[in-house]
């Protein structure tokens, strides 16, 4: 049970979504509003508060998103185009990495849970695991009875992705989504995963929203024969996926010269980094849930996108002043990987730090690819920033820069940089 209301405390556009009743239903809901009020990703909604209803109905007060839920989208359009599928893929699998590395399942991936504005592809209903419910059928996982999970949302994915695409490119993405719909939770991919991979399904592209208004979102959803409501079950389950163990951390990635702090560096794909997760079984029961998606060689992700990709989180790496992160980020062996050392080695032992460190990437373009290996001019600006080091701080302004990075795919890895060279007339 939900409604929309004008909240005049809260100053803004809320929802209010019942999801239980009594201390026990208030007290789940409180350990997993905590846990989402901690996760840092658009994607994710978090509710603003919890409220005590009628008869003792415990009450998330959710913020309204400006925008059009997928199930609305589909029926005024009649399916997305094949790039608009991976940025919304995409979008969504990074929204789920993001809830699965802190150890929540959505539970109720669907059309109608997943909204799509101006600025981000976001994840709704992110409470409904607190009620007693088992997802919107069509998008159930065969073990969604057992209680909600990372590789049911996974699945529930997929179903999303193939109701999502038009007729024209539906075996496109059917061929690409098979790998998320496997009966065996244990060999599906992660979110993580499904996130790089759907990049070498199509180039994505901005998904198109008409201006479809309340009566046309009503007209719509009457003339669909689509549009499945979340079933609800009678003895609610701990909205808590299993204790995972991670076996791979998030590794940022980067591309990209900052001029002031080392001559050339390189990075690996910051989607491609293994944040997933291992479920915790018996005896007998198979584990893991990092499993790949068979993705053609030479790349799991176009090197133009990789590269835009890791130029920003390059510089997110040394802006946090992670030495760890950034070492990983380039190819063992590599010119990058010696000239990122120095960097990496003042980072790690606190001689060395940055504020107000941020990038724009102008233009990425793939200027050669030849199976494995890619060269990829990348433009971008980077913001006024501090260095501290030992003999105090220095102010730099901002400036524009543009390199050739030569980037190798590896099977573990993803692409990674092994060289890093100031372009032509860059």
């Amino acid at each position: 049970m939900s409604r929309f209301a004008a909240d005049v405390a809260l100053g803004l556009e809320t929802l209010e979504r019942v999801v239980g009743y009594g201390s026990a239903a208030r007290e789940r809901a409180r350990a997993r509003t905590e846990a989402l009020a901690q996760i840092a990703h658009p994607g994710v909604l978090a509710p603003i508060e919890l409220r005590r209803g009628e008869d003792d109905a415990v009450v998330a007060v959710m913020p309204r998103v400006d925008g059009d839920d997928v199930a609305t989208l589909v029926a005024a359009r009649g399916g997305l185009r094949a790039g608009e599928c991976v940025t919304l893929g995409i979008g969504a699998a990074t929204a789920l990495a993001a809830m699965h590395k802190a150890g929540l399942a959505h539970g109720d991936v669907s059309l109608s849970n997943i909204m799509v504005s101006a600025t981000a592809v976001t994840l709704v209903d992110t409470m409904g695991a607190v009620a007693a419910e088992e997802g919107t059928p069509g998008y159930q996982a065969p073990e969604r009875t057992e209680g909600a999970s990372a590789p049911g949302d996974v699945y529930a994915l997929a179903c999303v992705l193939r109701d999502a695409v038009r007729d024209a490119d539906a075996d496109r993405i059917e061929a690409w989504v098979q790998p998320m719909l496997a009966p065996d939770p244990a060999v599906r991919p992660s979110a993580a995963m499904v996130a790089r991979a759907l990049e070498s399904c199509a180039a994505p592209e901005p998904i198109e929203r008409p201006m479809i208004g309340i009566a046309g979102a009503m007209r719509a959803r009457a003339a669909s024969t689509h549009l499945p409501k979340t079933v609800r079950r009678e003895h609610g389950r701990p909205w808590r996926v299993q204790r995972q163990v991670r076996r791979w951390g998030t590794v940022l990635g980067l591309a990209g010269l900052v001029a002031v702090l080392v001559p050339a560096v390189g990075a690996r794909l910051l989607a491609g980094a293994h944040d997933a997760l291992q479920a915790t079984a018996g005896p007998g029961q198979a584990q893991g849930l990092d499993q790949p998606m068979p993705v053609p060689a030479p790349a799991a992700g176009a090197p133009q996108i990789a590269a835009a990709e890791l130029t920003q989180a390059r510089f997110a790496a040394i802006s946090v002043g992670d030495a760890d992160a950034l070492r990983a980020t380039t190819a063992a062996g590599s010119a990058a990987r010696e000239e990122v050392e120095a960097l990496a080695q003042a980072l790690a032992e606190g001689d060395l730090r940055v504020e107000g460190l941020a990038v724009t990437v102008v233009e990425a373009r793939t200027v050669r690819q030849e199976g494995r290996e890619a060269a990829v001019e990348v433009r971008y600006t980077v913001s006024g920033h501090t260095v501290w080091d030992a003999s105090g701080a220095a102010a730099y302004e901002g400036y524009a820069q543009t390199v050739t990075l030569e980037i190798t795919w590896d099977e573990e890895a993803g692409w990674q940089v092994c060289a890093v060279s100031a372009a032509s007339g860059g």
